[in-house]
């Protein structure tokens, strides 16, 4: 009976001491199969317990989901674009207002005005036209070839010509530059992205850069005393009194004639005799503004004044020494 059941153990995978022992049942006297407690290393070198397993899924079910959790927050960040750094402290500092649409403030730049006219004279002010600070050397001995008769401030430059003309990024430092005419220039100014001059025997000259300077096509050959720009267009006012316009620099109009003067401005929204306008702009003989403050040269030449309201002049500044003033401009400097 005992080779028997051991045959069938065999059959179902029993192999020598490994297998189930056979005993007697002491109240019926048959013969049954009691398995002995299961060793714990034979167990796990056959199969993984079923808590094994579940622990298993549940690692690789959280390696999947860390994986896709991993793909979302990668698509989120490619999707979510970086935060833009912190201002710069020197641009938020800057409390420059705009000036005219010509003349955009740039980031952290500063107030500067400049006043030119005889003896080569650069006069420049930091502090909106209090205290004044002579820039250029003086030269010659009044009305001669140093005479500095106009000024003008654009593209980040200042730019100062009479017989001569020179530029300057800060009103400080000044470079001489060929402007390419042996006349002098009487009138400057700066509009739509161009510098426009005008002056002796009809000549003018015109830039982009105020660098580099081209000659544009002769008019009747009488003198332009200003010149003035407004409405897209510069005008220039001659000693016969005619106006003569151009968009260019280069090709010139006659417009008109028999005004009151060959002082010429633009006033409110046209251009008109300087003595004809009642706007703080045509104070004296000429007159800047910028960051809410007016700067003038009175008649005579030879005082600066400033006001905050256009209505009240208080004089700043007395030149002497025949360095007489003829133009002055407002401009924004680093």
């Amino acid at each position: 009976m005992n080779a028997k059941l051991c045959a069938l153990a065999l059959l179902a995978g029993c192999t020598g001491g490994v297998g189930n022992d056979m005993t007697v049942d002491p109240n019926t006297g048959d013969e049954a199969g009691v398995s002995p407690p299961r060793d714990a290393s034979v167990v796990d070198a056959r199969r993984p317990s079923d808590g094994a397993i579940r622990d298993a899924r549940v690692i690789e079910d959280a390696r999947v989901i860390d994986e896709e959790d991993a793909r979302v927050v990668e698509e989120e960040d490619a999707d979510t674009p970086e935060p833009p750094p912190p201002p710069d402290a020197a641009v938020v500092d800057s409390a420059v207002p705009p000036v005219d649409a010509g003349n955009p403030p740039m980031p952290g730049s500063k107030p500067v005005f400049v006043a030119v006219g005889y003896r080569a004279s650069r006069l420049i002010s930091r502090d909106l036209g209090l205290t004044w600070t002579e820039t250029g050397e003086l030269k010659g001995d009044g009305d001669d070839n140093n005479l500095l008769r106009g000024a003008a401030y654009g593209n980040g430059l200042f730019v100062a010509v009479g017989w001569n003309l020179f530029t300057s990024p800060d009103g400080a430092t000044w470079t001489a530059r060929d402007k390419k005419v042996s006349e002098w220039i009487g009138g400057l100014d700066y509009g739509s992205g161009l510098f426009v001059g005008a002056g002796g025997s009809g000549t003018s000259i015109f830039s982009s850069d105020g660098i580099s300077w081209s000659a544009g096509k002769p008019r009747d050959g009488t003198h332009t005393r200003s010149l003035a720009f407004g409405g897209g267009k510069f005008v220039g006012a001659t000693d016969k009194v005619d106006w003569w316009s151009t968009t260019d620099g280069n090709t010139w109009t006659k417009d008109s004639g028999g005004h009151g003067s060959n002082q010429v401005t633009w006033c409110k929204d046209r251009f008109t005799d300087r003595s004809a306008c009642s706007e703080p702009t045509a104070h004296g003989k000429s007159t800047a503004f910028g960051n809410g403050v007016y700067v003038s040269i009175d008649s005579g030449g030879n005082k600066l004044q400033r006001s905050t309201d256009g209505k009240t002049w208080t004089d700043v500044k007395t030149v002497t020494d025949r360095a007489w003033l003829e133009d002055v401009v407002f401009g924004l400097v680093p």
